[in-house]
């Protein structure tokens, strides 16, 4: 039997309406696109979408977008690559984040609007989006033959191909600009008719009247265009009396491969974006997987090295992926600091971020910071969660020297320096805590996975 997935955008309209909307296409629909908040969508309504996609069997991708919430990201936007690769990462952890709490996962990744677009033809861009994603791994949804399909492959990461039932194509086979009377197809009985003929790999006709013949894996409903449920509903019903079943191009519960790099003969880089699966990788013993001699973790990766003797690279790989799903007793503890906040930048970054010096102190202190990774120096722990008025970037000028015991901030970060150092760091107070002692087991006060909470001294 022929098989085709229907996939919608989903958690861009706010609202009750937009939430019965979610509803009413989640039960229609095998695969749904996630707002992940850069041009539309919270934290809260993908947490929504995300436990009616796990309860309804759909499987959960990723619609990142650029960061245009404004032009609905329907816009080109003039943004340079780190910060649009900083956004796109953000945007897909947040969305794993609910997807996890859901008890489901992120299956795929299909951006959207002018992103979409503009990635489907320039080869550049294509390249940023998806060294965006490389680190989870995720299968993109895109065009045929798109330069972002291309990008994806030279990743080594899956692709799709998806074809749009209420939009208009060029001859060229890419779509007809919104700005185009005739972009959209908001008729239900046409769009299903179009459902049919794509799902089967029949031409359909392009706005110049020619024939143009797709093979898609995915079939996209736009939630925002007129008559969406109606026009969802329909499609569903003929494509299932055609004989074609309605099953997502990927299980909403694969669980993609890790992606990781070589490193010499005998280590490779594990790309681990994920803070959670970065530490039940780092808590795995060398001794559970067969030539694995240390793992070390770093901001987004995990390094593995390993005797080439014992074991080979994609032996290793699955060996640490399978030990890491595996369930451990948890050695995280938490930690209470006691801190001054008394430190030289107290008062600039408060300037900076528009804060009194008593919000910048309250602000920080009301969070539970999650121990990432130790590095820098023996014992200084990246703690992550800080409040995101206080994300700042490194100052422009690093000190020669910063004083041990001070607490610092820096982008999504919070440490305190366990020894006198060089630093760029902005910091904000003190505390009299030994975080590294030679001759304590372990050394390192504060370990990966630890929780800490800083306690303003009176």
């Amino acid at each position: 039997m022929a098989s085709i997935d229907l996939n919608a955008d989903l958690g861009e309209q706010p609202g009750p309406t937009g939430e019965a909307l979610d509803t009413e296409l989640l039960a229609i629909v095998s695969s749904a696109n996630v707002a992940t908040g850069g041009h539309a969508g919270t934290k809260e309504s993908m947490a929504r979408v995300c436990r009616l996609a796990a309860s309804n069997g759909v499987a959960v991708g990723a619609h990142i977008s650029f960061p245009d919430r404004d032009n609905f990201g329907r816009s080109p936007m003039n943004i340079g690559t780190d910060e649009l690769v900083a956004s796109l990462t953000s945007q897909l952890q947040d969305l794993a984040d609910a997807a996890a709490a859901s008890h489901t996962q992120v299956s795929y990744v299909k951006p959207h609007g002018a992103l979409y677009n503009l990635a489907s033809t320039d080869p550049a861009l294509a390249e940023t989006v998806v060294s965006a994603i490389d680190g989870y791994g995720l299968p993109v949804l895109s065009l045929p033959h798109s330069e972002l399909s291309r990008a994806a492959g030279r990743f080594g990461l899956a692709s799709f191909a998806e074809a749009f039932v209420d939009r208009n194509y060029t001859d060229a086979g890419t779509l007809q600009p919104r700005s185009k009377p005739d972009a959209m197809l908001t008729d239900p009985g046409q769009v299903s008719k179009r459902a049919v003929a794509l799902a089967l790999h029949r031409p359909v006709t392009t706005v110049t009247g020619s024939q143009l013949r797709i093979a898609p894996d995915s079939l996209c409903l736009h939630s925002d265009s007129a008559n969406a449920v109606e026009s969802a509903s329909l499609v569903r019903a003929m494509l299932i009396d055609a004989g074609i079943e309605i099953a997502s191009f990927v299980a909403p519960d694969t669980q993609p491969p890790m992606r990781y790099r070589l490193v010499g003969r005998d280590a490779i880089l594990l790309l681990l974006p994920r803070p959670q699966l970065r530490h039940e990788v780092a808590s795995i013993g060398s001794d559970s997987v067969a030539g694995l001699s240390e793992l070390v973790p770093g901001a987004e990766t995990v390094l593995a090295r390993f005797d080439p003797d014992v074991t080979s690279v994609r032996a290793l790989v699955t060996a640490i992926q399978s030990a890491a799903q595996q369930p451990v007793e948890s050695t995280a503890k938490a930690h209470y600091i006691s801190v001054r906040y008394d430190g030289p930048d107290l008062a600039a970054v408060a300037e900076t971020t528009g804060l009194t010096a008593a919000e910048v102190i309250a602000r920080h202190a009301a969070v539970d910071y999650l121990a990432d990774f130790i590095g820098f120096s023996p014992g200084f722990a990246y703690l992550t969660g800080i409040d995101p008025a206080l994300r700042l970037p490194r100052r422009s000028t690093p000190r020669s020297t910063v004083p041990s015991g001070s607490l610092a901030i820096s982008d999504h970060y919070c440490a305190i320096y366990p020894s006198s150092s060089p630093g760029g760091w902005h910091l904000i107070g003190t505390t009299d805590v030994q975080l590294f002692d030679q001759d304590r087991q372990p050394p390192a006060l504060i370990q990966p996975g630890d929780s800490v909470r800083f306690q303003p001294q009176l």
